[in-house]
């Protein structure tokens, strides 16, 4: 089959990542499949070339973007795609006002990425969803709790919305051998008020926590003055803190980086599915991550993992009950934690239930 997939960019984001590793498992699997995107932002686009995918950006010159849908339309003519995947809600849009404007529709298959606030939405911002449910084939979330926020409002999106994890490469992730008591700790993401680092420096500014150092690897610098001093501020608590605090930039190479950590920790307020605690878990390295949406599910709904993101005490508990561990207590979480990601986030599965829908075997 000829396969587009569509994205805003290929910059260092979970659905990027996610799309590139689309791409590259169908095009294992056979399929002409090329990747179109709109902004100059190329973290993963090397990833793209080394599986000799082709990639077409169509600088978008406008807020509206009328142009990125004339090129998506002129693609479609020269090549004739099966079908369309789109990820994010503006290329989400774009697909479908392209099927839209169809004599014969489209196949898109549009996928949300976090979770939608569906009853607090702007007014443009529900006639934009509107359209998308309505012109779309099917619908795809990365949580079981997208699809089920949308299906519980509204009822006939069930035949056409599924939910399909995200998929892992197992052999890019590097492998933790060895385990010992946790000292190192790992915190992956943009410093955004969303991430929660606030609740992390809280709680360590309050009670007493000895012989850990905090890793935090992303972007720590926005186009955006409110972004700009929330990270400023976190950034200055973070000296101010008797233990040590290491900002990172953003890396390609953040999957060999988990197996050099004792723990992940990871408080974010609000996630589609995080690649961070997927990939994490495919290390076999131990996690505590907030209590929301579907991280439950991820690991199993162990309560030894999960904190309330809004209570610094229930962190601390939960942290300190982890650094009391032996080796062996943390290995053994980890490989089970591993095992379980083996099962959720195969990337073939992935790849397969997409072309499902693609293919129109869905039932």
């Amino acid at each position: 089959m000829k396969i587009l997939l569509l994205i805003d960019s290929l910059g260092p984001g979970g659905a990027q990542n996610q799309l590139v590793l689309l791409a590259k498992t169908l095009k294992a699997k056979g399929h002409l499949v090329h990747v179109f995107y709109y902004h100059d932002i190329n973290f993963f686009k090397d990833r793209l070339s080394e599986g000799d995918i082709k990639v077409f950006l169509c600088q978008k010159k406008n807020k509206l973007g009328l142009n990125v849908i004339h090129e998506l339309n002129k693609l479609d003519k020269t090549y004739g795609y099966d079908g369309i995947i789109s990820f994010l809600d503006t290329p989400n849009f774009y697909a479908s006002v392209l099927s839209a404007l169809k004599k014969e529709r489209l196949k898109i298959v549009a996928s949300y990425r976090s979770k939608t606030e569906i009853g607090t939405l702007p007014f443009l911002k529900k006639i934009q969803y509107h359209f998308i449910n309505k012109n779309s084939t099917y619908l795809v979330s990365n949580s079981i709790h997208e699809r089920l926020n949308w299906v519980n409002t509204n009822p006939v999106l069930a035949k056409k919305f599924y939910t399909i994890y995200n998929g892992i490469e197992f052999d890019s992730v590097k492998e933790k051998k060895s385990y010992n008591s946790i000292k190192r700790i790992m915190m992956v993401g943009k410093l955004r008020p969303l991430k929660n680092a606030q609740l992390v420096l809280s709680m360590l500014e309050n009670n007493k926590v000895d012989g850990i150092e905090i890793h935090w690897f992303g972007g720590t610098e926005f186009n955006n003055d409110k972004m700009n001093s929330h990270a400023e501020k976190c950034k200055s608590r973070a000296k101010r803190l008797k233990i040590k605090w290491i900002f990172h930039q953003s890396t390609p190479k953040i999957k060999e980086k988990y197996a050099d950590f004792d723990l992940l920790l990871h408080p974010s307020l609000w996630e589609g599915l995080p690649n961070v605690v997927c990939e994490a878990m495919s290390a076999g390295l131990p996690v505590l991550i907030s209590n929301i949406l579907d991280h439950p599910h991820l690991v199993n709904h162990h309560k030894d993992l999960l904190f309330n993101p809004d209570d610094v005490y229930d962190l601390y508990q939960k942290l300190n009950n982890l650094l009391g561990l032996r080796p062996s207590q943390l290995q053994d979480i980890g490989l089970t934690l591993r095992a379980r990601a083996k099962n959720l986030f195969n990337p073939d599965q992935m790849s397969k239930k997409y072309l499902t829908l693609i293919s129109g075997e869905a039932s």
